[in-house]
């Protein structure tokens, strides 16, 4: 089997994905906050003939997804990490700037949770000279969006670290994608 490991797995591109993944000879290993959602997505995922583990976890607690992704590449050798969990935020309404609250949030979530997702892997994909990589990013890392300053900056990090890891890794053959989409239909 293919496994499959995507971050953000319970709304929009992440539940698209792993359905999109969903067949016989996968299996899925999706993590994202909302439990309840996560377990919609994996029985559609079920439905579909993959094999589906799930993990109700926050990405910003990065203490506990590196030791989760350890646990799980070390079960199930991870083939395909796709690192989509983020969150956006914008000014406010009267042009007010993001809380620090706010641009915490953001980044912990949107760069720590992608660094915390990847660095435990790194090491055994390069042991197994092989594996594929999928960063999200946005087309807000090209050009920053003056209602969305943090968001843009978050994805314009991981977009960089992305386009660094696949000239490191491209001698282990590993591949790395970053993705960069615009603006996607969700909640």
């Amino acid at each position: 089997k293919r496994n499959i490991l995507i971050t953000g797995a319970s709304a929009g591109i992440g539940a698209a994905l792993a359905i999109r993944y969903a067949a016989k000879n996968s299996r899925l290993i999706l993590l994202a906050r909302n439990e309840q959602k996560l377990i919609n997505i994996k029985q559609q995922c079920e439905t579909k003939g993959a094999v589906v583990i799930h993990h109700s976890i926050d990405v910003q607690d990065t203490k506990t997804l590196q030791t989760l992704v350890t646990d799980i590449d070390q079960q199930h050798p991870i083939d395909l990490v796709i690192c989509n969990a983020g969150i956006t935020s914008s000014i406010g309404d009267n042009g007010e700037p993001e809380s620090w609250d706010t641009i915490c949030n953001v980044i912990d979530t949107n760069l720590y949770g992608v660094l915390a997702t990847l660095n435990p892997l790194l090491s055994h994909m390069k042991q197994r000279k092989r594996g594929q990589i999928g960063i999200i990013s946005s087309l807000g890392a090209y050009r920053g969006m003056p209602i969305t300053p943090v968001y843009c900056a978050s994805k314009a990090a991981i977009k960089s670290y992305g386009e660094a890891l696949r000239g490191w890794l491209i001698e282990d053959n590993i591949n790395v994608s970053v993705i960069c989409p615009g603006f996607v239909e969700s909640e």
